[in-house]
């Protein structure tokens, strides 16, 4: 009988013992990504330029609607996942009339606003160096371009006048 016993028990100890709970594991799953701040820029529109005529100035050729009656701000739209930093280059002229007009002060600016009589929009101005970082935070925001040909007091002769900037934005 104690070796049934004893054989019985051996038994026991063999079959494992359960209370009826499954046991529980886990493991954890991770998620990682990344985002990059990266810009578009597109071009609404180009501008048009218009002696200064409503500023009684002959000798300034401009885009800005309150000193030409005929001008037209150039529009880029810009957009960007955070921020960027937006830069003008100096105009380049691109017609022969606007080559022999070698004296005058050419410039290019940006602005947040079509109102640019209020310096406070000015975003970019290529012959001072002005460039501002901007936050984005994804929208996208009109930005208007003014071009301006100061002939320093000469009036500009008639001819065609063709002159290209370029609006640029780094993402920061």
């Amino acid at each position: 009988m104690n070796r049934t016993v004893l054989v019985f028990t051996s038994l026991l100890l063999l079959i494992p013992l359960t209370t009826g709970k499954a046991d529980a594991v886990s493991v954890d799953v991770e998620f990682s990504g990344t985002i990059n701040n990266t810009c578009t820029i597109n071009k609404v529109s180009d501008g048009n330029l218009s002696l200064g005529n409503l500023v009684g100035r002959n000798d300034l050729f401009t885009a800005r609607i309150d000193q030409g009656s005929e001008a037209i701000l150039g529009e880029v739209e810009i957009s960007c996942i955070g921020g960027g930093s937006v830069f003008v280059t100096p105009p380049i002229a691109n017609s022969f009339d606007a080559q022999n007009l070698s004296a005058a002060t050419v410039n290019a600016e940006v602005y947040d606003s079509n109102n640019i009589f209020n310096s406070n929009t000015e975003k970019a101005d290529a012959n001072q160096g002005l460039t501002s970082n901007i936050n984005f935070n994804g929208a996208t925001n009109t930005y208007y371009v003014n071009l301006s040909v100061d002939n320093g007091g000469n009036m500009i002769p008639p001819g065609d006048y063709n002159y290209q900037t370029t609006v640029i934005i780094t993402a920061n």
